[in-house]
């Protein structure tokens, strides 16, 4: 019974110092939002004044940041004293400071997804402790109180960590997060490449290498997740336009060339809403294109027969409603669609189901079967003598809910009738 008591004496010590513990934990978390910085940018945002308390140290670092950047580059320049201005220094500069940039973010993406990766062990370890500590604390005799107290401090503590991973980039999956912040990089630095950007000077360097420094700070991706989910279900693809993403505004103007504005004029027409109905009203012809594409129909821009038979096409294939229309849902979901192959594929359907030799090889068999154009060479590609072969087999097979300009195509409703 000694021990026991010994044990149950241990045990309560270790919750008391576990309760003491948490409280601190959350204690510190509480008045972290009051420290002086906090409350400054509270009651007055970046302020009103030019100067900054900051500025001596921040000027310093800048000197420091671009000479290691030069020395990285390997110029034959003295890098402690780099000039104001010059378009090939600071060209070679931003290049280097953007592959910089690139390190320290792919350092960052691979913390999160450790720190995703740890939760739910984490919260498992502690769930676990915290059963054997009360089963020991019961097994020793221990109070109901200090055993009501260590299952209070256990959850505590389980939710403290969960309320730590609560952060929208905590939450999404991990191949979402790097895909925003990857194909962020890539489209900032094709932007700049094919807006012909030129670095003139230092000021110009600091602006394009803060833009794509933001490319991967958490606000701006959890920004991006909003943008890309909100605009999604609407239909409308993301751009400088309509969401976070900004190229720099730098160098001088480009002397416009003949023929230029009338380019502008023509693909302002990308803009134009060409839906009319329902959730298609938003719908641009930029946007169409894109969903065309997708749906392995030619990118009209329009919707014409051609499109809304792949619309029904596609909805069949999803067991959705069949109306040729597209709904909010059909549109989220092509959103997450790779573009189709269009010298392989007509439809969704045959790119889904027809996707292997094998697999025509198989549906080549099922034609000979119809004597209707003759019989056709097992040769596993779905060539111009297949297709031929199903059009003439198609109107023997009382097919009704296709449309009209999908004769020479391999359809849901094609198929269950074959099968027939």
């Amino acid at each position: 019974m000694l021990s026991l008591a010994i044990q149950s004496k241990r045990a309560l010590f270790h919750v008391r110092r576990l309760a003491a513990y948490v409280a601190i934990v959350v204690a510190a978390a509480a008045l972290t939002g009051c420290n002086g910085a906090n409350q400054g940018f509270l009651r007055n945002g970046i302020g009103a004044d030019l100067y900054s308390a900051d500025i001596r140290r921040a000027t310093a670092d800048l000197e420091d940041y671009f000479g290691f950047i030069c020395q990285q580059v390997g110029l034959r320049q003295d890098c402690n004293r780099l000039p104001p201005t010059g378009q090939q220094i600071w060209t070679q500069i931003v290049k280097q400071g953007m592959n910089d940039i690139d390190r320290r973010c792919d350092a960052y993406l691979e913390w999160l997804d450790d720190k995703k990766r740890s939760r739910g062990p984490l919260i498992m370890q502690i769930g676990s402790v915290g059963a054997a500590t009360t089963g020991i604390m019961g097994v020793t005799g221990s109070a109901t109180e200090a055993m009501t107290i260590v299952g209070l401090a256990f959850e505590l503590l389980k939710q403290s960590i969960e309320n730590y991973h609560s952060r929208l980039l905590l939450e999404v999956n991990t191949s979402t997060v790097n895909s925003i912040v990857l194909r962020g990089r890539q489209g900032f630095r094709k932007d700049m490449q094919k807006r012909q950007i030129q670095i003139n000077d230092r000021p110009d360097a600091e602006l394009v290498l803060r833009s794509y420094l933001r490319i991967c700070l958490p606000f701006a991706i959890e920004s991006n997740i909003n943008d890309f989910s909100t605009l999604g279900s609407l239909g409308i693809a993301a751009d400088e336009n309509n969401s976070i993403n900004q190229t720099p505004i730098v160098g001088k103007p480009r002397p416009s060339k003949a023929g230029e504005a009338g380019k502008r004029t023509q693909g302002a027409g990308d803009q134009t809403p060409v839906g009319a109905v329902g959730d298609e009203g938003s719908i641009k012809v930029s946007n169409l294109k894109q969903f065309q594409s997708k749906l392995c129909l030619v990118q009209t821009g329009a919707f014409d027969n051609p499109t809304r038979d792949g619309i029904r096409v596609y909805q069949s294939l999803r067991n959705a409603a069949v109306t040729g229309e597209l709904s909010s849902k059909d549109i989220a979901d092509l959103l997450g669609k790779k573009t189709c192959n269009r010298n392989l594929y007509k439809n969704a359907y045959e790119e889904l189901f027809l996707n292997d030799n094998l697999k025509v090889e198989k549906l080549q068999i099922r034609l000979n079967k119809h004597s209707e154009g003759g019989t056709i060479e097992l040769d596993g590609i779905l060539g111009k003598n297949t297709r031929e072969k199903i059009a003439r087999v198609r109107p023997t097979l009382g097919i009704t809910g296709d449309g009209t300009t999908v004769a020479d195509q391999f359809t849901d409703q094609f198929n269950l009738k074959l099968m027939e």
